[in-house]
């Protein structure tokens, strides 16, 4: 009997709490799965799958994403289903991401709401917010943001504030490698994911 390693463990755990349409809980009980290693293999992206959530990424620059669930991939970009138990940290990220848009832009705006959100695992979060703020004329426009929320709130980061974008996804700066896993995955497209699991320690059936 084989269990994933703690990182798959955790990821899956945290994973399963984003797609689930109940409010997250502040802290949630990792999921183990007595598997072998065919079926540590069928929770992964299929490489179809995997083709259509690159270019989705790589368009809207992980703003709208499929979701495979229950399929978990390292640095797999998910949904929010139900964003109220986590409405804290993601008004936090909208504001800061306002603040930095005022400093940035010269602009000044107020938040309004959140529309949607995504998240991703990535030392600790990465949150992908789609929300509406308004100008000082009162105008509501929706704006899209990165930010890297850290533990230390003080060191969470912006990688991306910005309009919606009608069509296509312009470049942006200040993003993290870890915020595009595409370019890994295109790098070497034949992952053995075997492989990665002997790496943790796990061993060959």
């Amino acid at each position: 009997m084989h269990f994933p390693s703690p990182a798959l463990q955790s990821l899956t755990s945290v994973l399963s709490a984003f797609r689930s349409s109940q409010p997250m809980a502040p802290a949630t009980t990792p999921r183990y799965y007595a598997s072998s290693d065919q079926e540590e293999d069928d929770i992964m992206m299929s490489p179809e799958q995997r083709e259509t959530y690159c270019k989705m990424v790589r368009e809207s620059g992980g703003f709208e994403v499929p979701d495979f669930a229950p399929a978990v991939d390292l640095g797999q970009i998910v949904p929010i289903k139900n964003t109220r138990g986590l409405m804290k940290d993601l008004r936090f990220c909208c504001q800061l991401a306002i603040e930095h848009y005022k400093q940035e832009e010269g602009k000044e705006i107020k938040f309004v709401k959140i529309l949607k959100a995504n998240g991703q695992i990535c030392g600790p979060i990465n949150y992908y917010i789609t929300f509406e703020a308004k100008d000082l004329s009162g105008k509501v426009d929706v704006y899209q943001a990165l930010v890297h929320l850290r533990c230390k709130r003080e060191k969470s980061k912006v990688g991306i504030m910005r309009l919606r974008p009608e069509t296509g996804n312009p470049t942006v700066t200040g993003s993290s490698s870890c915020s595009t896993p595409c370019a890994a995955l295109e790098e070497k497209p034949q992952v053995d994911h075997h492989a990665a699991r002997t790496r943790y320690g796990k061993r060959k059936a």
